[in-house]
């Protein structure tokens, strides 16, 4: 990515993130930037393209950081909790996409047809079914349907997300978190 419009991205997520997308205006991300709001045009078509490229920088961080975390890992179990749990400490410790996500809920959704972010989505969840055909041919796995795994996986995961940061359910919790993760690993039924 261009250095430039990296910086721009870096600047107004954290301006979109304190102010939310209706009061943010490109005056103030040209203001923050030194730069006039006709040269952000330059670079975006409008306010919602920036802050839809903003939001899904941000996310692709998020994407990113999970990836290098899990890559040296050397097993697919390894890589699948320490994913899992890495995925959630994210963005519980990133003020920025904390933020942008409690001014703007839609940013996870569980609709496919309604989501602003599929490309970013679709690259996580390449992750995740790169780790359950990597469990599989290891045999760490069961064979299961990968494709239809990684949904279900991924819209509940996205559905955590809603509750915790959208939504701010009290009573979804990190506990609940692992608990989930416990139950992905090992099933519900103990082993005959």
């Amino acid at each position: 990515m261009d250095k430039k419009i990296e910086t721009i991205l870096d600047a107004s997520s954290k301006i979109f993130s304190r102010y939310g997308y209706k009061k943010t205006t490109m005056q103030d991300i040209g203001d923050k930037l030194g730069m006039t709001k006709s040269n952000l045009y330059l670079y975006f078509a409008s306010k919602e393209d920036l802050y839809i490229k903003s939001v899904s920088y941000q996310l692709d961080k998020w994407r990113k950081e999970v990836e290098s975390t899990i890559s040296k890992l050397p097993s697919a179990k390894e890589k699948f909790e320490i994913a899992c749990k890495k995925s959630f400490e994210y963005i519980h410790n990133n003020e920025v996409l904390k933020n942008l996500v409690e001014e703007d809920p839609d940013i996870f959704v569980t609709n496919h047809d309604s989501d602003r972010f599929i490309d970013v989505n679709i690259n996580a969840q390449k992750i995740l079914k790169n780790i359950i055909t990597e469990g599989k041919k290891k045999g760490e796995f069961r064979n299961v349907n990968i494709d239809n795994t990684v949904e279900y996986i991924f819209s509940t995961y996205m559905m955590y997300l809603i509750k915790l940061y959208s939504q701010k359910d009290r009573y979804t919790t990190e506990k609940q978190v692992d608990d989930a993760i416990d139950l992905l690993k090992h099933g519900l039924l103990l082993k005959q």
